[in-house]
């Protein structure tokens, strides 16, 4: 599921137990989290649920069985569920809706922000009516801070989203990519990315 949610532009990563999730979640505070409602308890799952919840933005998705039906119960906090045989391209599906209604991405999965524009479909930024040429570096750190304004990340959390656990470089690398970002989508006029001193970078709200 993991690979296959990829190849539709998600990062995923796939946990072993409720406890180490929820350490995660809190830790790199993700968009979307899917959770095999076989494998866990209810109390694990309400456990989990509310520690996504108390970041003010993970979503929880189940991936249920039908005969988990009879007994959903809705209180457990889920925000959206899907049946087998779990199509990748259905979950992906979903998610796309769920971060349209609680993330403000219109129909055309596209991003605006004042004058900025991050077009997730063709992989297109642009300024003022003026297309900004990125590298796939630059515009996944774009994206990534966009999609949710407002929120600090860490540069360790940066590092792991863009460039994904196997990366051996420090979190230099960081900074000198949001410095080459800001100086093809910042002027006087345009200042979209703040710095949060010792801790990472946040997007404008």
């Amino acid at each position: 599921m993991g690979s296959s949610l990829e190849a539709f532009g998600h990062y995923s990563t796939l946990l072993s137990s409720p406890s180490i999730t929820i350490d995660r979640v809190a830790e790199e505070r993700p968009d979307v989290v899917l959770v095999d409602i076989a494998a866990v308890t209810n109390a694990d799952l309400k456990e989990l649920v509310a520690s996504c919840k108390e970041t003010g933005q993970t979503l929880v998705v189940g991936l249920l069985n039908p005969e988990h039906l009879n007994g959903y119960d809705p209180a457990l906090g889920l925000d959206d569920f899907v049946l087998p045989p779990h199509d990748p391209l259905e979950v992906a599906s979903r998610l796309k809706q769920l971060l349209w209604r609680t993330r403000g991405w219109d129909d055309q999965e596209v991003l605006r922000v004042a004058e900025l524009i991050v077009d997730l479909s063709r992989y297109e930024v642009s300024l003022a009516g003026r297309r900004i040429d990125l590298t796939f570096k630059e515009y996944e750190l774009l994206k990534c801070l966009a999609s949710d304004p407002g929120r600090v990340f860490t540069r360790e959390s940066l590092l792991q989203r863009v460039w994904g656990y196997d990366y051996f470089g420090g979190t230099r690398t960081v900074d000198v990519h949001i410095r080459r970002l800001r100086s093809k989508i910042e002027d006087s006029k345009h200042v979209f990315i703040d710095t949060v001193r010792n801790v990472g970078y946040r997007f404008r709200k």
